[in-house]
This record gives structure tokens, sequence and C-alpha cells, in this order.
């Protein structure tokens, strides 16, 4: 098995692999041929002496982004290799020479990149719904290999997001994700809460089955939970034994069966339901975080015919902090 990882280290790749330790003949093609994002089985001929296969292998390496790494199994067939001429032998070399320089001048496409929202038309005004720009490139920078969804200062309104394999979401000082107050932006899925699953709304951040994911910066996730609030309150006013989950309310964050996970920096706050949900997580990292939510005396419902926006809402129902749902190593 031989890696390649960016341009010298294909360059490398190229020189000591092939004409210093490989057998004559070993390989025959183009760098379309070997450095293809996700290639699995490319067209060799046979008649040259091998089979190979190429892969792509793509590792997030802390806080630093995304390496992308090649590589090239090679299965060579002694008794073929022995009848190659050294004409043949010469020409493959030269072959492998061309397309390794080629793939130099012409890099992978799978290649990390880095953006902000606001370049995908989010406004920072706390009114505009910035949900689709969001989304847009948060996977567009997943589609490119991965890299850092950048947070700028100001106040953008959301519906749930979702994050893809190998984005590191950061949030610039001043920037802030504030919830969306409409039910229809959190569209219901089959979900894990309370210790099953049911349709219930997402949460405004959701990440699932992931490895290496990055959160962090001096950020606000604000849930604007005080509309979710009133309306949990004024159905336990109606329904003294109502539960938790007759009131839909979304939290801030879950994540399920994510792997080596950092969540650092961020400040959580007016959650409308339960703020950090980690469900069959492992490896998971919680540094830096505030979590905000008032705790107060439940409000005082003195007749019912009184508006709700009149009555005082104090206390955050269900607000818990962090929820550590079957994970290991928190």
């Amino acid at each position: 098995m031989l890696k390649g990882g960016g341009a010298s280290a294909r360059l490398q790749f190229s020189l000591v692999s092939f004409l210093l330790g490989l057998p004559d003949g070993a390989f025959v093609g183009g760098s379309r041929d070997v450095f293809l994002c996700g290639a699995e089985a490319p067209k060799f001929s046979r008649q040259r002496g091998a089979s190979v296969k190429t892969r792509t292998v793509i590792s997030l390496d802390a806080m630093r982004g995304i390496d992308v790494v090649h590589e090239l199994e090679i299965h060579p067939t002694p008794k073929n290799l022995r009848h190659l001429s050294t004409r043949w032998s010469a020409a493959i070399r030269m072959l492998v020479i061309w397309s390794l320089l080629s793939t130099v001048a012409a890099p992978s496409k799978c290649t990390a990149s880095d953006a902000s929202i606001a370049q995908a038309g989010a406004v920072g005004d706390g009114q505009m719904l910035c949900t689709a720009a969001i989304q847009r490139t948060i996977d567009d920078v997943a589609s490119s290999g991965g890299g850092t969804v950048t947070i700028p200062r100001g106040t953008f309104r959301t519906g749930a997001l979702f994050l893809k394999q190998g984005v590191h979401l950061k949030f610039d000082d001043g920037g802030e994700l504030l919830g969306s107050t409409e039910l229809a932006d959190y569209p219901v899925e089959m979900t894990r809460i309370e210790g099953h699953f049911e349709p219930w709304i997402p949460a405004l951040i959701n990440g699932r089955d992931l490895k290496g994911v990055r959160i962090s910066g001096a950020g606000t996730l604000n849930g604007n939970g005080k509309p979710f609030w009133a309306a949990f309150w004024k159905r336990r006013a109606e329904n003294p034994k109502c539960t938790n989950l007759e009131v839909q309310r979304p939290r801030l964050m879950f994540l399920q069966n994510c792997n080596d996970v950092v969540i650092d920096g961020l400040l959580f706050k007016d959650s409308g339901f339960w703020n950090l949900h980690v469900y069959k997580c492992r490896d998971v990292r919680i540094e830096n975080v505030t979590i905000r939510a008032p705790h107060g005396d439940p409000p005082k419902i003195i007749d019912q015919s009184q508006p709700w926006d009149e009555i005082s809402i104090d206390r955050a129902p269900s607000s818990d902090g962090i929820d550590v749902d079957s994970c290991q190593n928190v």
C-alpha cells in the first residue's frame, strides 16, 4: 500500500515508489486513474502484469482541517512481469512520471475548502430566515472535501441545520445562530428523545454518524425559546398532568452516533428544550461552554383569559444543560 497526500507527497510517491522500489510494469494509467476522489476499481490493462485499486481517505486532524490521502494498492503478477520487455518497462516508467506530474499540476478536486455563510447570502440582521443559505454552505464545503464553515459577527435566524462529514462549524466573536420560533422550520423526523425514538422535531444543530466533529468559537446558539416555553406553560395550565413531550420544542444541539467530538467556547442560551443532547457518541470533549436558561418560578396564571404575552415567563421548562445518553468517554 502506497500513500501520498498533497502535491509534494505525490511527486515523492512518483520518484521513490516507482523509480526505486516498485517492480517494472506494475502500473499503467494516467492521473485520472489514480487520483480520482472516491475511485474504487479503475480499469487497468491486466496484460501489463498487475491489478490496481485506488481509494481516497479523508481525515480530520483536530482543529487544523482536512487531510486528503490517496492510496494506491498494487497487486503485481510476477509471472507476467518477468516477460515484460525493457522497452515496455521504460515506457511504463515514463508514463508513470507523466501521470504523477500531471496530478501535481492539476490537483485532485477532493481538497478542503472554507466558506462564510455570508457568501451564500445569509444576512445577520436577526430577521431574515437563513436556513437555506447556511445549509447550502455546509453541503458545499462537505462536497468539496470538507473544511470550515464560519458564522461571522451578526445574528442569523435559522431553522434546523444538519452537519456533514468533515465540516468544522466555527463561530466568530459575536456570531450568533438565532433559532426560528416557527415549528415549520424544524421538519418532524424520527429522533431520540427522553430515552426512546418517536416522530419529533430536530434540534437547531444536528449531526449523525459523523467522525471528527468540531463546533467552536466565541459565538452563541440562541434558542429564542420564550414562545416555546409559553406554549408549554399554557398547556400545563390546561392540563396539569401534561408530559414534557406534549408540546414540541427544539433542542439546541443533538449529536447521534458521532465519534471524536469537540465542542468548545460556545454560549448556549434560551433553548426551547434540552440544550445539548449527545446519543451513542464516543470520545466527546465539551470545554469552555456556558449554558444559560431562566430558572425562576413557574408563571402565575391568575385568569385563563389573560393574554399570554402579558404573563411573565421566568422559567424555561425542560432546559437540561447536557444530556449524555448511552455514550462513552465524555
